[in-house]
């Protein structure tokens, strides 16, 4: 088997007892904890914690391990999210956001790597929106506008020299190195690996770009640039779809599928005419194509839970996350070859040879962002940063293979936190929030068919009952 390759003879000369291993990493403190009553998850969970930690040493980096451990920006990018969830990243990240400016040219371009030592000049799209990605998480999870206003000339420079070249060029030849990087090979070690084109994930990554911009100049009274990344954004969702839709194959291009459909509903570009038909062929193709398993790379797999909640399929995002055979996250942890702890760097490390091809890699780890606000149920309204109007509302209660979550995140508001149970026999449900009290909380009650007849006790005393609200 290719992991042979990997079996090495250990001899050491030392009784036992005297060796000591010390976890070494930057100090960041956690902030959030998730657990479920489910095993799959929590392993994931627990792979997704150590792969983070292990990745964080005074910058983020992919691996923690051989040369090409670097500050890659495109690890960072769909990563900061699940990252500020779990630990509190505003010091981390502001010195790498300090590090990503001082590598910045006068045209605005910055590198795959930072400091620059791989890639090069300019940046993947989908690898420099890491920039504008991380300052924006920051400002949502934490409420700060430092970051904006710190790194605001440089973001705008920034989103500038991309939106000056998607004019040059246009959408279909849009600047791309990467795209979605390592989708899986439709066997361990075989071939027949798909990806969308490299110029479709650049433009969604300007239009995620874009949206960011918009809120963060908002944010800090910026109104004329707002005014100017909205009618920037309009028009390259636009043009997303105008360039990439095949009508003939209700989808955005063969190739690569399931990411490209994916990024086109979170990119908001898909029009509501055409709206039902691309959610069919995306569902066509992981249901019955794919037994419900992803097809995806390192992009896909960050959006592609999100996106099935948002259009009422959570259960299919569920089923994905619970899988244990290939291609999946539970794959990694569950496989008969080399059962993992961290996250592999290909989603069949094992089969492949000893090149690019680490066993503690981050970069699928975006998955982790869709345990707190799917599986657990906490998210905030558009307009609310630093969880100052917060919804319960889990995306999915009915399964019996998840009949429990519970997680918390300390936020600089106080702790915001859910708990959550079902029970089958007598139906019911028991929810148990926390609300900082300087913020709001709206929490949704699950109605498996019918909301009429249901009971809705608070402490113990009815508050809903015969259908009306208690007095």
């Amino acid at each position: 088997a290719a992991s042979d390759v990997y079996k090495r003879e250990v001899v050491s000369t030392q009784s036992t007892g005297t060796l000591t291993a010390v976890h070494v990493r930057s100090s960041v403190e956690r902030l959030g904890s998730v657990t479920f009553a489910n095993e799959t998850i929590n392993a994931i969970q627990h792979n997704i914690l150590w792969g983070q930690e292990d990745n964080l040493m005074s910058l983020p980096t992919d691996c923690d391990q051989r040369d090409e451990r670097k500050g890659w920006m495109g690890d960072s990018a769909l990563t900061s999210d699940e990252a500020t969830r779990n630990f509190d990243m505003n010091a981390f990240y502001i010195n790498f956001l300090q590090n990503i400016q001082d590598t910045q040219t006068v045209d605005g371009q910055i590198a795959d790597t930072t400091p620059v030592t791989f890639g090069g000049y300019p940046a993947d799209p989908a690898w420099g929106t890491a920039y504008p990605t991380i300052v924006y998480s920051l400002f949502r999870e934490y409420g700060d506008t430092y970051a904006i206003s710190r790194f605001y000339p440089s973001l705008k420079l920034y989103m500038g020299f991309w939106l000056r070249a998607l004019n040059s060029t246009g959408p279909k030849n849009m600047f791309a190195k990467y795209g979605d990087w390592v989708p899986p090979p439709s066997t361990p070690g075989g071939g027949g690996a798909s990806a969308p084109s490299g110029s479709l994930t650049s433009v969604f990554s300007v239009i995620k770009d874009l949206e960011h911009m918009q809120e963060m100049a908002e944010a800090i009274g910026q109104s004329v640039d707002a005014v100017t990344f909205r009618d920037a954004l309009v028009s390259v969702r636009t043009q997303f779809h105008t360039a990439f839709y095949d009508p003939a194959t209700k989808s955005y291009g063969t190739n690569g599928l399931q990411t490209a459909i994916v990024l086109a509903l979170i990119a908001q570009a898909v029009p509501d005419s055409v709206r039902d038909d691309v959610i069919n062929t995306l569902l066509t193709d992981l249901v019955n194509k794919r037994n419900t398993h992803l097809s995806t790379g390192i992009i896909g797999a960050r959006w592609i839970c999100q996106a099935l909640t948002e259009i009422g399929r959570a259960d299919l995002a569920l089923q994905l996350v619970l899988n244990r055979d290939y291609p999946s996250w539970g794959y990694m942890i569950y496989n008969n070859v080399e059962p993992a702890t961290t996250l592999w760097e290909l989603w069949d490390s094992p089969f492949e040879g000893p090149g690019m091809n680490s066993r503690n890699h981050i970069m699928f780890g975006g998955v982790g962002e869709w345990f707190y606000s799917g599986l657990l149920g906490i998210t905030q309204t558009s307009d609310s940063i630093s969880y100052q109007s917060i919804i319960f509302k889990p995306a999915i209660t009915t399964d019996p293979r998840l009949p429990f979550a519970s997680g918390s995140i300390n936020t600089p508001r106080g702790k915001v936190g859910l708990q959550w149970s079902r029970s089958a026999s007598p139906l019911s449900y028991n929810y148990a929030v926390s609300v900082p009290v300087s913020s709001v909380g709206q929490v949704f009650i699950p109605c498996e068919s019918s909301c009429k007849g249901i009971l809705i006790t608070e402490g113990g005393n009815p508050i809903w009952k015969n259908n009306q609200f208690v007095s």
